[in-house]
């Protein structure tokens, strides 16, 4: 099918101030500088700390720019002493659970069933069920089934009978699809049982043009579904409120971000053929899953990935033959159960960057999750642009008996993988935020040659008043359907430099490639402070001659 070839200009229009009724709610522009992240603090061999921390005992660099420690505070209070290990939900209950935590923490359990094993997700729903009195006693406990579309499965609750039950249904009615090991399993016995005729083995030069170009293929199939995955995510925890202290189970056995270093070794002679056409790993993939890693930190979560089915099994979740991954049963395999380690790398950048640990077990998890009851809430002031890029975040402590476990990375402001996933999400019937005033119209040219042109008219409200003269910038994303091809997607950001008290901006781009009966979804945002507006339009024809 042809692809929707639209294509914006970066154009504006300021126009003078106008008068506008401000909306009942804003945020000031001193609490979107402020940041709270959950870390560990506990002494150099693992134990809880002998004193409490105060802020100066901690410092933070986001961005290479020092931050001010505003507050340091537990997240959990002392468990009692002596208080078991965590038993089987059979057993009988303990005699002394964990004390409530200073601030309930909300546990969401999100099941990602694309690239899950069966097997995977039975051993980890049991093992969550057997955790479950543990989780409660903690705080709120929330499960979300992804498939493909997150869906609430289990209302957040407190209520251990009631969290248990749902994960024993989890784990007795729900389907992994494993979609990654089955198309690779599939892809290898392809590549192998591969026959070419004399004729093509003296033509070397087609031969290697036939295996790129199923190579090709794999590579954006892999890619696609990965690509999907991520935006229904980012749809999901585009629409939370944060949640300081949070933790997030993903049950996923993961994904590979380079998905053209597993088809080139599947090209078993002339690698050096498809090394230019494969165009190597996907800087985009990688880009884009940093930026919903760093979405669900700055929600306050910490990513705890749990890949049960990854350590185990290879294939098919429900093939009559399993073998470990870990094993190359013929000479042939190229490596592939390291392939298929490499997804896992995914879940790991995403622990690492939020604090979080990586279990490849049920039961691993939940010692992961125990290590959090010396967990401290850290407040800080940012100094860092709210510039919609992955800031590196660095938590250090001044004190030689405090070692510190952290996030690594944090988002400033929205990137462009999150605003793509919102305007998509806004062109498929979800709800606009309505922070800025967005109209959008769509001015058809008589001369279908022409680019019509799409005029966006943004209320800012009091948004100059809160920049207090700082310099603004707006991103405008815009997403257009065209019959049944993928949706296109397109970013622009221009600076609010200049705009001295005004309420209301213009802006004008080309957009061309488009039809009559076409959906267009438009998305703005002020990067500085977070306001956001979107609208959508239909595409009208165009006026007659």
């Amino acid at each position: 099918m042809k692809r929707v070839a639209a294509v914006l200009a970066v154009g504006l229009l300021v126009v003078p101030a106008e008068a506008q009724q401000a909306p009942p709610r804003f945020r000031s522009k001193t609490e979107v500088s402020l940041r709270i992240v959950r870390v560990v603090l506990t002494t150099p061999d693992g134990k809880p700390l002998p004193r409490p921390p105060s802020p100066n005992d901690l410092e933070v660099v986001e961005g290479g720019r020092e931050a001010e420690i505003l507050d340091v505070e537990r997240l959990f209070t002392a468990e009692a002493p002596g208080a078991p290990p965590i038993a089987a939900r059979e057993a009988p209950p303990p005699a002394a659970m964990p004390a409530p935590s200073a601030l309930p923490v909300h546990h969401v359990i999100y099941v990602e069933t694309t690239f899950l094993s069966t097997p995977g997700l039975r051993d980890s729903a049991r093992a969550l069920a057997a955790a479950a009195p543990r989780l409660a006693a903690r705080g709120t406990v929330e499960i979300v089934v992804a498939d493909p579309d997150p869906r609430p499965f289990l209302e957040p609750t407190r209520d251990a009978a009631a969290i248990g039950a749902a994960l024993d249904r989890v784990g007795a009615t729900v389907v992994a699809r494993d979609w990654l090991a089955k198309e690779r399993t599939l892809e290898s016995e392809t590549a192998a049982s591969t026959t070419f005729t004399q004729a093509q083995m003296e033509r070397q030069g087609e031969r290697d043009k036939e295996r790129t170009a199923q190579a090709r293929a794999r590579v954006f199939a892999e890619r696609t579904v990965a690509g999907n995955v991520l935006d229904r995510l980012t749809r999901w925890a585009s629409r939370r409120e944060p949640e300081p202290g949070g933790v997030f189970l993903l049950v996923s056995d993961g994904f590979d971000i380079d998905p053209t270093g597993f088809s080139r070794k599947l090209q078993e002679t002339d690698v050096r053929a498809t090394r230019g056409d494969l165009i190597g790993p996907d800087v985009s993939l990688r880009e884009r899953w940093a930026d919903v890693t760093a979405l669900l930190g700055g929600l306050g979560f910490a990513v705890f990935p749990l890949a049960a089915g990854a350590e185990r099994f290879f294939g098919a979740a429900e093939s009559g033959s399993r073998s470990p991954i870990d094993n190359e049963t013929t000479p042939g395999s190229q490596s592939i159960g390291r392939a298929f380690l490499a997804r896992e790398e995914p879940l790991t950048l995403a622990a690492a960057a939020t604090g979080g640990e990586v279990s490849t077990s049920g039961d691993k998890v939940i010692g992961s999750l125990d290590r959090l009851s010396e967990s401290y809430l850290v407040t800080f002031h940012t100094s860092a642009r709210a510039d919609g890029k992955i800031h590196a975040l660095t938590i250090r402590s001044k004190r030689p008996d405090i070692r510190v476990r952290g996030p690594a990375s944090i988002a400033g402001g929205t990137p462009d993988s999150i605003a793509r996933a919102l305007v998509l999400g806004i062109l498929g019937g979800d709800a606009a935020p309505s922070e800025l005033g967005v109209e959008a119209a769509l001015d058809r040219g008589s001369d279908a040659k022409k680019p019509s042109t799409l005029r966006i008219r943004i209320k800012l409200a009091n948004v100059p008043d809160l920049l207090a003269g700082a310099d603004g910038k707006l991103r405008v994303s815009v997403a257009v359907a065209h019959a049944k091809d993928a949706p296109f997607v397109n970013h622009a950001e221009t600076p609010l430099t200049g705009s001295g008290g005004g309420r209301v901006f213009v802006y004008e781009a080309p957009l061309s490639g488009v039809s009559t009966g076409d959906h267009v979804a438009v998305l703005v945002e002020e990067l500085e402070t977070g306001f956001a507006g979107g609208t959508t339009l239909a595409v009208a024809a165009p006026p007659a001659h």
